[in-house]
């Protein structure tokens, strides 16, 4: 054998299956639908190194589906895979140690365990393939990137493709069918009417956006580690958040005017502003409600405060009037050169429970949105707003909360010179000192001396004091009320041991007090349930609380919460998703929310964020690493909103109720269409009824006209099927020598359509040897051909071997006699005519 032989006989082997990947017609199409869910998943958000890697793999692993096994061995790919897996498993474990979001580490993890399936190594592969990809592409929607909508109809197109190349494999559950030959041919139509519909409502999504010319070259955004724009500016203003605006310092601004509204039954609320609230609770707890008091989108996790309480009689907390004081800041020219920045929240009421307009405090301005502005008029001083009116405004009433967050002084004691104070309230801090001493037992004294004697710093003392209730008392949503003539501290520490939330926060304001720390009581709500699809948190009635804010040396005004943490109810939803997406997590539930990490690199975020150029350009790498990742998309809502105002101005409503508005019209329109339709078939009906000998005689011929097109479309499909039939038994006759495979699979299909002519279709989905023994009942030797005609078609169509010569004259003859049985029956035997059938075909069967 000479070398061209070999090699002939070499490419031969390469060909056959076993000796080659189980490589699809449409392998480079799962590639790139693979390319592109990986940067749906990581662009902009996974690691970059690790994204830009996995897209370089993507080639030279894709390629080995075309190397045959000679060249690398099945063992070698497998030794791969098994790396592959290691490294996936090993940089999961990496990443965790790095303290990394568990949602980003996981989509990391299958992104590199993909790999694995692009092999071809079995046709399974490409659905496994198929599944990662569809799971990354939907978990990139959850991430708002302007490289999502990019890809999205590039995706989209290459996803249609491959599902109308493989239904035929997943409806039948075999992975081994080979996709049949010309499936986009004879499928565009549809998959024509698929781009159509997919590219107006891409082309929908990219008119609607903004377009604001920048200058910017680079390809990658701000968190792929590079100071240049993103090269797509039009896309750049829907994506980035607004600036927030500030205000004079300690100053609450309100932009409201007179009330126009009620609410939704018209009746007046009868719920008033509590002036006081007793130590263990206004009346004792009672059963908390489930409605949704608001929902409200804050970059950080935070108590929404509704009253503060700053004086104590021994039996109930009052507001002071110093407190209600509008003026109770220091004069705003005394700058304080704290490290601050605005916090924006944007609060949707759903039921009014009360008149308080809820924030994280400290809030320095509010305003309503909308249609809403001017429609309720707001009283506000340093500490929180409330409704003036009786009468309160239509829900869901929005509004918009921009509260200063301060960064914690962390320098050193040989630094004090350039200390600042972060105390900006016209009150003295002694002011929240005061205790009725003669109502303080001596044990709480005494015990709360022993609990912070040995602490050095505020902080530490508070913590000590907040644990020790949280470690030794126990929440009771009905707890016993506290005797006549008692103090309630006393009570609930010594006797008690149990209570409700008011009972802690009760408490440690007064063990805070006699430790030296200034504190107040604060009611409102916990932070709610964080929804993580809408970025909401969703505040309901049994997410009523109250706590305590410890003023801090060098940190402000501090939320410490004695209640136990495991009974202040905050869920992420929805279910498993919800909590790998959360990015708040429960560190808040240790350290005081304005402290934990999330809400400090937002601090640290808005500060730098309003710095001078200057002051910025000598930031070092961190600094500014974090400047340009935690921007976040906060008003993505409020932008659509006025897209849509732009884009359809002639529709009544504002934002999303536009769509509501053309459902409304849709409705009328057709309920219109449907009561004109009814009238004309009754006044048909009246005049049918009067001119009955008219009617009568119509309504016969237009039966007669339905049914002769029923009878002319049942002939046409009959002539159509029965020109099939001779077409593909003539190919299968012409292709018996050339193409085994093909004479098969058309003989198959020739006898399928004529017992279907015959009338003996195929019942209840049956299987085809069932079906085919079925036949006996209509005849012996009809029955025995079409089985054997099924069983030929099965072994080869499902198998791996090639058609045998006998086989193919075997179907041939089966099916020639098939035609001969049927045709009479269908009274077209005149029509059978000469077919050129193989003389090695044996004619006695």
């Amino acid at each position: 054998m000479n070398k061209k032989d070999a090699k002939n006989q070499e490419k031969a082997l390469d060909n056959l299956p076993g000796y080659r990947p189980s490589r699809l017609s449409f392998h480079s199409a799962y590639i790139v639908f693979y390319g592109l869910s990986i940067i749906s998943a990581l662009w902009q958000h996974g690691h970059p190194a690790l994204t830009v890697a996995l897209l370089f793999l993507l080639i030279p692993f894709g390629m080995m589906a075309y190397i045959p096994y000679r060249t690398i061995s099945r063992d070698a790919r497998f030794l791969i895979q098994i790396i592959i897996i290691l490294l996936a498993g090993g940089w999961f474990f990496y990443r965790m140690i790095c303290h990394i979001q568990l949602d980003k580490v996981l989509i990391e993890s299958v992104c590199i365990i993909g790999l694995c399936f692009i092999f071809a190594q079995r046709r399974e592969d490409y659905d496994y393939l198929l599944l990662v990809s569809m799971f990354l592409l939907v978990y990139g929607a959850l991430l708002p990137r302007t490289i999502f909508i990019v890809i999205f109809f590039v995706a989209l197109m290459l996803a249609l493709t491959i599902l109308y190349s493989t239904r035929t494999r997943s409806l039948s559950g075999q992975p081994g069918i080979l996709p049949p030959p010309g499936v986009l041919k004879r499928n565009w139509p549809h998959i024509l009417i698929h781009i159509i519909i997919s590219g107006l409502v891409f082309w929908f999504i990219f008119s609607i956006f903004p377009i604001e010319g920048k200058q910017g070259i680079g390809l990658f955004d701000v968190s792929f580690g590079t100071d240049n724009e993103s090269d797509m500016p039009e896309f750049t203003l829907w994506f980035k958040p607004e600036k927030v605006k500030k205000s004079e310092r300690g100053k609450m601004e309100v932009q409201t005017g007179s009330p126009t509204s009620i609410g939704k039954t018209g009746a007046p609320m009868t719920v008033k502003k509590s002036e006081s609230m007793s130590s263990a609770g206004n009346g004792g707890a009672s059963p908390p409600g489930k409605d949704m008091v608001f929902k409200v989108k804050s970059p950080v996790k935070l108590y929404w405060l509704a009253q503060l309480y700053d004086g104590y009689d021994g039996n109930e907390w009052t507001i002071s009037e110093d407190l209600k004081n509008k003026d109770s800041i220091k004069d705003t020219n005394l700058k304080t050169k704290v490290a601050n920045c605005g916090i924006e929240q944007s609060f949707t009421v759903e039921k009014w429970v009360s008149n308080s307009l809820y924030a994280a405090y400290r809030p320095v301005s509010l305003e309503c949105s909308g249609s809403q502005t001017g429609t309720s008029k707001i009283e506000t001083n340093f500490y929180h707003s409330w409704l003036k009116d009786k009468n309160y405004p239509a829900v869901p009433f929005k509004y918009r909360v921009y509260s200063e967050l301060y960064m914690p002084d962390i320098k050193k004691e040989s630094e004090k010179d350039d200390e600042v104070s972060y105390w900006i309230e016209r009150l003295p801090q002694k002011h929240y000192l005061k205790l009725p001493r003669s109502k303080i037992s001596r044990r709480l004294k005494l015990l709360t001396r022993r609990l912070t004697q040995h602490v050095q710093t505020p902080f530490e003392k508070a913590i000590i004091l907040r644990n020790y209730l949280r470690e030794n008392f126990s929440y009771k949503q009905f707890s016993q009320k506290v005797p006549e003539g008692r103090e309630a501290t006393d009570f609930f520490i010594f006797e008690l041991h149990e209570g409700h939330c008011e009972y802690f926060a009760s408490t440690l304001t007064v063990m805070a007090r006699l430790a030296g720390l200034p504190a107040r009581v604060a009611t409102g709500f916990s932070p709610g349930n964080y929804n993580a699809l809408t970025g909401y948190f969703e505040v309901h009635e049994y997410h009523a609380h109250a706590w305590t804010q410890i003023y801090i040396e060098k940190m402000g005004w501090i939320t410490f919460d004695a209640t136990p943490p495991g009974e202040i109810v905050s869920n992420t939803t929805p279910f498993a998703i919800g909590s790998l997406r959360d990015p708040f997590g429960d560190s808040w539930r240790i350290m005081p929310p304005e402290l934990t990490r999330q809400t400090l690199a937002t601090v640290r975020k808005g500060f730098f964020e309003n710095m001078d150029q200057s002051d910025n350009a000598n930031l070092n790498v961190a600094e500014k690493a974090l400047i340009e990742t935690a921007m976040a998309p906060e008003k993505i809502q409020d932008t659509l909103r006025n897209m849509l105002n732009n884009a359809m101005p002639g529709i009544k409503g504002e934002g999303f109720e536009k769509f509501k508005t053309l459902y409304d019209d849709i409705k009328k329109s057709f309920e219109k269409m449907i009561n004109k339709a009814g009238d004309k078939i009754h006044r048909f009906y009246l005049w049918s009824k009067k001119h009955w000998a008219v009617a009568f005689p119509l309504f016969m011929i237009i039966i007669a006209l339905f049914m002769e097109i029923k009878i002319l479309e049942k002939y046409f499909y009959r002539r159509r099927l029965l020109k099939n039939c001779r077409t593909w038994f003539r190919r299968a006759a012409a292709s018996a020598a050339v193409n085994p495979i093909e004479t098969v699979r058309l003989c198959y299909l020739t006898v399928r359509e004529l017992l279907v002519l015959a009338e003996y279709p195929r019942q209840h989905n049956a299987e085809l040897f069932e079906y085919g023994a079925s036949l006996s009942n209509h005849d012996l030797q009809l029955a025995k051909d079409v089985v054997v005609v099924f069983f030929i078609y099965s072994r080869y169509e499902y198998g791996t071997e090639n058609v045998s010569q006998e086989d193919c004259q075997e179907i041939m003859e089966r099916a020639g006699r098939i035609r001969k049985f049927i045709y009479p029956l269908i009274l077209e035997s005149e029509e059978l005519g000469p077919v050129a059938v193989s003389e090695d075909v044996n004619p006695q069967g």
